[in-house]
């Protein structure tokens, strides 16, 4: 789930740091003089990649031992670069977007993207049609089965109650109070409002999983086995592992 912007006020602890990737203040001639000769300085930054965490929600099952529900905590938020790539990359329109970041573009502010780790719906593919150059048809079927929705959920309001806590509040971390316009008529970060975002703002992302499933003989659904050969024959394309 994307869209979740935090707002905070460094306190001029360090007038000259930079806390978030701000477009102006990353890309500049001094900036770009310090990659091209100094071979430093934040163009060198990889942001979306300052924090991660796992957590486990009151729906994963205690005997399990992986979690349901993964965070990035990113100093790279989706108003911080004026929607030159952060729009693009989700593919919100204009209006959406000026919606929700007008008025808090490129001020300090961070991300926390909350990622559901281990779906219970399934999507489907399917061939167009017998032309090998056609695009296959993608039917993602996010939340389909009703727990996904109920995880992804509990899973932010998680990450909003960290935010919550004594290290960030003095920061005066603060949530971007601009609803997402399909959500304007529900109370602000009531479960319905955080059901609304979810299926809003919905993204993929590339860890959790990978492009073919691995399993035991006995899967039918599996693609691959635990030693990555490719089980049976006429694939129309097929990937070196």
């Amino acid at each position: 789930m994307g869209g979740t912007t935090y707002l905070f006020d460094p306190h001029d602890e360090n007038k000259t740091a930079m806390y978030s990737f701000q477009l102006p203040e990353v890309f500049s001639t001094e900036t770009i003089n310090k990659f091209a000769q100094n071979h430093e300085g934040p163009i060198y930054w990889l942001p979306a990649s300052e924090v991660m965490g796992f957590v486990n929600t009151k729906y994963q099952d205690e005997k399990e031992d992986w979690p349901d529900i993964q965070y990035f905590i990113t100093a790279y938020a989706d108003s911080t670069d004026g929607g030159l790539f952060s729009k693009r990359a989700v593919g919100l329109t204009d209006e959406y977007y000026s919606a929700i970041y007008e008025d808090i573009i490129y001020k300090e502010a961070f991300n926390i993207l909350t990622l559901l780790l281990r779906p219970k719906s399934r999507g489907r593919l399917r061939l167009k049609d017998k032309n090998p150059h056609s695009k296959i048809l993608i039917y993602p079927n996010y939340y389909h089965d009703p727990r996904d929705i109920k995880v992804m959920v509990e899973g932010a309001k998680i990450a909003h109650n960290l935010t919550q806590m004594p290290a960030l509040q003095k920061y005066n971390t603060t949530i971007n109070a601009f609803k997402m316009p399909d959500c304007v008529h529900l109370e602000f970060l009531s479960d319905e409002y955080w059901e609304c975002q979810a299926k809003h703002y919905t993204l993929t992302i590339y860890h959790p999983i990978g492009t073919a499933k691995m399993g035991p003989d006995d899967d039918p659904m599996a693609v691959v086995d635990p030693r990555l050969n490719v089980r049976g024959n006429f694939l129309r394309e097929g990937e070196k592992f």
